[in-house]
């Protein structure tokens, strides 16, 4: 510090002007003092702090080369150089380095968060008996404090990174709390809260969240996949194209969806459907619509008791295959396709079928309001 503030003291005063003797007249010291200052010999009083900072036209804190924290940028190259020491296996320097930092900057939640996921990621540098332990308690307490990010990105891989650190000092309610605090959705808050549930020996609600966890990555890669077939057909791949496609189907089957979800699939099919079309292959397009048509009207299975708006407030079956047929009869296909009997056929076999759906809805909603209309009935005349 004494020679970061002398080289301020030097700059400010060679800035206005002044020689040594001049700013010497206006703090009421002597030359030699400021001399002395500039040199990194001494250091002017707590008194005389003041009035120099007034007399350089700065304020004190400029002057002792003060500030609360660092910049991002600035952690950032801190950091590196920390994970060279680490990464060199120089791990007291790099512990003594991190620690420095740590107590120059105290309300710096920033640089605790670069050293306490430092921290967690070289714990076996050291190689000493029991400084893992320690090193593992210093990254917790530090990630606590990183958690009060204001930053919502940076705050959610703290919460993250500190939900990690409890389950490996085996703190598992902690574990728990701390990925409750995630915002948003977070897939990898899911993945970690299953691994927890399993430690715990909770095995049916493990299964039950990794089951969900695996819809969710499944659904992901069918959409990746249909979004690599889009790219293969703007490309004109077809090859490709079909090849994307058939991955789909081949998820689907190895993993159905134990809801009945199957969107990515039928938009798959329609997609093969114009590909095949398009390539006049019209036996293989006639076969993949009757396949769309069956695969509308199987899914979602269920009759109206428990799929229709009434019964339970979701997406009704009717409308379900109601947009299925909307999405076949608007997709851009010849008329070579959609003028043959068969194709005709297999439009009106789903037709058919969305009516059927609505009558069975309707009349669920019918009885429904004849059920809540005896049951007021009754309770009037018990009143």
């Amino acid at each position: 510090m004494e020679q970061n503030m002398g080289k301020v003291i030097q700059a400010k005063r060679r800035a206005k002007g002044m020689t040594q003797e001049q700013l010497a007249q206006l703090v009421g010291v002597s030359s030699a003092a400021v001399s002395k200052w500039e040199t990194a010999s001494a250091l002017p009083d707590v008194a005389l702090l003041c009035p120099l900072a007034r007399a350089l036209d700065c304020t004190p804190d400029e002057l002792l080369d003060f500030k609360p924290q660092l910049t991002e940028q600035e952690v950032d190259a801190l950091g590196e150089t920390a994970e060279c020491m680490f990464q060199a296996g120089k791990w007291q320097k790099a512990w003594d380095f991190c620690e420095g930092r740590l107590r120059e900057y105290p309300g710096d939640l920033y640089l605790a968060f670069r050293c306490g996921g430092l921290y967690a990621k070289y714990l076996a540098v050291s190689g000493q008996e029991g400084q893992a332990s320690r090193q593992l308690r210093r990254a917790i307490q530090l990630m606590e404090r990183a958690c009060e990010l204001a930053d919502e990105e940076s705050q959610r891989a703290a919460l993250l990174s500190l939900a990690g650190l409890y389950v490996l000092e085996d703190q598992l309610d902690d574990a728990m709390a701390t990925l409750d605090r995630l915002p948003g959705c977070n897939q990898d808050a899911q993945n970690m809260r299953a691994s927890i549930l399993l430690r715990q020996g909770k095995l049916d609600e493990a299964e039950q969240l990794e089951t969900a966890n695996l819809s969710v990555h499944l659904h992901n890669a069918q959409l990746s996949l249909l979004g690599l077939a889009n790219i293969a057909k703007q490309r004109g791949d077809e090859q490709k194209q079909l090849e994307l496609l058939d991955r789909i189907d081949r998820l689907i089957e190895q993993f159905p969806d134990p809801e009945g979800g199957q969107g990515i699939g039928r938009v798959a099919s329609l997609r093969r459907i114009e590909l095949y079309a398009g390539l006049g292959r019209w036996e293989e397009a006639q076969r993949e619509t009757e396949r769309f048509v069956a695969d509308s009207i199987r899914y979602p299975e269920g009759d109206c008791s428990g799929s229709c708006p009434a019964c339970n407030g979701g997406v009704s079956r009717a409308f379900l295959m109601k947009n299925a047929l909307q999405m076949l009869t608007e997709a851009n296909l010849p008329a070579q396709l959609t003028e043959q009997p068969d194709w005709r056929r297999a439009v009106e076999r789903l037709e058919q079928a969305v009516q059927t759906a609505r009558a069975e809805e309707n009349s669920c909603t019918t009885g429904i309001r004849v059920e809540k209309t005896e049951r007021d009935s009754n309770c009037t005349s018990i009143v």
